[in-house]
């Protein structure tokens, strides 16, 4: 049991580096797309990609969440907010797309991008104390 334990303990901490990093990119790359006056580009892919994962990611997220209740793993719980945020991803890049192809607003991706990182942060929060609490406990 004791390897279990430590598994969930270095998973824990990979998800809530990654929403850490995570936080980052977005920050830095919503900035920029401001500064310079970045305009979305769009490919069949990409929309492809985008749409698919804006309509799988949520249904992943909410498996996750049962799945990590009921076995109790952090790792997991902090793994499904990633899902929920490739979905919100997903979904302000197609906004964006959307937006900028009938009005010309650009920027409508990196304003949501900035709104995203309040929630997003608060996650990371959350996911960087439940580490630390796990490992007082330990």
């Amino acid at each position: 049991m004791a390897q279990v334990e430590q598994a969930e303990r270095k998973a824990a901490w990979v998800v809530a580096i990654s929403l850490g990093l995570l936080c980052v990119y977005v920050l830095v790359s919503a900035v920029y797309g401001l500064l310079v006056r970045s305009k979305p580009e769009s490919s069949i892919l990409g929309i492809g990609i985008s749409a698919a994962a804006l309509l799988i990611m949520p249904f992943l997220a909410v498996s996750k969440r049962r799945i990590s209740r009921r076995i109790k793993s952090e790792a997991l719980t902090g793994d499904a907010v990633n899902s929920i945020a490739c979905a919100y991803m997903a979904g302000t890049v197609l906004l964006g797309l959307a937006l900028n192809a009938l009005w010309g607003w650009w920027w409508v991706e990196n304003i949501a991008a900035l709104l995203f990182l309040f929630w997003l942060t608060r996650e990371t929060w959350e996911a960087f104390e439940d580490t630390r609490t796990e490992q007082d406990e330990n």
